[in-house]
């Protein structure tokens, strides 16, 4: 078979009632002998995805290709799907201890991408440590250079009276851990009074996503 002569495509995105995602590519095209498409290509979709497919078959006949068995499921993208893991909360001189608060982490790795979320509330016995502040994140960044490091923004909330400062948290290729630092011309780093006194109608928050 040669080289297409002709080819008009149309791509859908199914998923039905158990999750599990269809992918129908709706081609018509020949080649120049004037023969319809008839090939079946095997891959790993695990390349694209993680651990969480399995080996899929796609089958591409008259100009139509299809995802057999994939594994692929909305799990990957759902709540459900997300994992708790415990951040350490450090200082540079004596770690926080969070007691009675909350430190709420989750993540969820999609292929080779990590997206996840911090949120820590002191409580009345939270011990708030001194020095600046540092947090760790699921895994380490992609990456072997130290010089690069890899941004993850925030904000320190205070619920009484809705004040709001920016953070930052860098974190270098070679390590999961990194500062806080206030995102503004400071630079100046986080501790349990910069850039608010931190109490128990204060949260930190950190989002972000990044490839490890």
């Amino acid at each position: 078979m040669g080289l297409c002569a002709e080819r008009r495509c149309g791509c859908t995105f199914q998923v039905d009632d158990s999750g599990a995602v269809g992918i129908t590519l709706n081609a018509t095209g020949t080649g120049d002998s004037g023969d319809p498409y008839v090939v079946t290509v095997t891959t790993d979709l695990a390349d694209l995805l993680g651990d969480n497919v399995d080996n899929s078959t796609l089958e591409v006949q008259g100009g139509k290709v299809e995802v057999k068995d994939a594994g692929v499921t909305m799990d990957k993208i759902a709540h459900e799907a997300w994992t708790d893991y415990d951040p350490q909360w450090g200082a540079t001189s004596v770690n926080p201890a969070i007691n009675d608060g909350v430190i709420e982490a989750r993540y969820i790795d999609i292929g080779n991408t990590c997206h996840f979320s911090i949120h820590i509330v002191p409580g009345a016995g939270t011990s708030l440590g001194s020095g600046f502040y540092s947090l760790t994140l699921p895994h380490s960044p992609y990456g072997s250079n130290t010089s690069i490091v890899k941004p993850f923004y925030g904000n320190i909330f205070v619920s009484s009276t809705a004040a709001n400062a920016s953070i930052v948290l860098l974190v270098r290729q070679d390590s999961s851990s990194g500062y806080l630092f206030i995102a503004d011309s400071t630079n100046a780093r986080v501790d349990s009074t910069t850039p608010v006194a931190l109490s128990t109608d204060t949260s930190i928050n950190i989002t972000g996503s990044f490839e490890f």
